[in-house]
């Protein structure tokens, strides 16, 4: 349909029409920008303006990296469903991140429709149909989740063992008896909060003391997309917390008063240790959400109760 107005713009152009007389479709497709233009504006007003810090992120993301180098030279009025279509199929190989682009390529034409940067016609995008998604998160067993604490238990205090790869020359190895690999209180803190509170893994690193109610048993979740919320905080959870040290701002602290950044290594440690390569950290967040009808509160909580003993 835009690539229609278009040429219908160009016909009556050639034709001699005034432009100032032209219908509001075609003046919008003689002067749109291109979409890697009108999306600067996007992430300015709206991503910037309106979203998470981490979800703003993400957009400039998807946009360098797959929208642009597809899309990012055709005039924000003339994308159609063609050109969508053939987007989402160069991205077949990657169909989580394709149906993530198309989302924001979805928000930004409507955006631009209300910016009058496209004619009000239906977006492209609805037509096109996203790739199928299998849900990949799982919730661990009650055997999974104490082989886990014990893990994370293990790794806390005596250390895992690990072995030299056989397939690789390792010069100047540690003798067998000093080949263990500990984490530190805060990793294992955080992967034990992940466990009893079910928040995202940033909401937990980036947590400050000022959002803890230790008297009163409450998490406050300032920065989530339905605004500022509150989590009743359980009594493994509180003890968690009472035993780290207030000693910064932020409760799983990490170097020079800032926050732990990651636990990667952390948890390719343990859930190596606990047999659980194949687990992604997310399950441990989705183990609590289901936790009530996969095994039950009380034995959920007293299995992982074992890795605070």
């Amino acid at each position: 349909m835009a690539h229609e107005v278009v040429k219908s713009t160009q016909g009556e152009l050639a034709k001699g029409t005034d432009s100032v007389v032209l219908p509001d479709k075609m003046k919008i497709a003689l002067i749109a920008l291109t979409l890697e233009v009108f999306s600067e504006r996007y992430l300015t007003e709206v991503s910037d303006a309106q979203k998470k810090e981490s979800t703003a992120r993400v957009n400039r993301r998807q946009l360098k990296l797959h929208i642009l180098p597809a899309l990012g030279t055709l005039k924000v009025a003339e994308i159609d469903r063609t050109d969508v279509a053939r987007f989402r199929a160069g991205m077949k190989a990657k169909p989580v991140e394709a149906n993530r682009s198309l989302t924001l390529l979805s928000h930004i034409l409507n955006y631009a429709v209300e910016k009058d940067e496209r004619p009000d016609t239906p977006n492209p995008c609805r037509s096109v149909k996203q790739y199928q998604q299998y849900q990949r998160e799982q919730s661990l067993t009650v055997e999974e989740l104490g082989r886990l604490s014990a893990a994370i238990l293990e790794a806390e205090t005596v250390g895992i063992p690990w072995h030299p790869d056989p397939s690789k020359k390792v010069n100047h190895a540690p003798k067998e008896k000093n080949r263990y690999v500990t984490i530190d209180l805060y990793s294992a803190a955080a992967l034990r909060l992940l466990l009893f509170t079910g928040v995202q893994v940033g909401e937990i690193l980036r947590l400050k003391w000022e959002s803890v109610d230790l008297e009163r048993g409450i998490l406050f979740l300032p920065d989530r997309k339905t605004g500022k919320t509150f989590i009743v905080l359980n009594a493994p959870a509180l003890a968690v917390l009472n035993g780290l040290p207030c000693d910064g701002p932020y409760v799983i602290g990490g170097q020079l008063g800032r926050p732990l950044t990651a636990l990667k290594s952390a948890w390719a440690l343990v859930r190596r240790r606990a047999a659980l390569e194949t687990r992604p950290l997310r399950d441990l967040r989705h183990t609590v959400r289901r936790a009530s009808e996969a095994v039950g509160g009380r034995n959920w909580r007293s299995i992982i109760l074992k890795s605070l003993c």
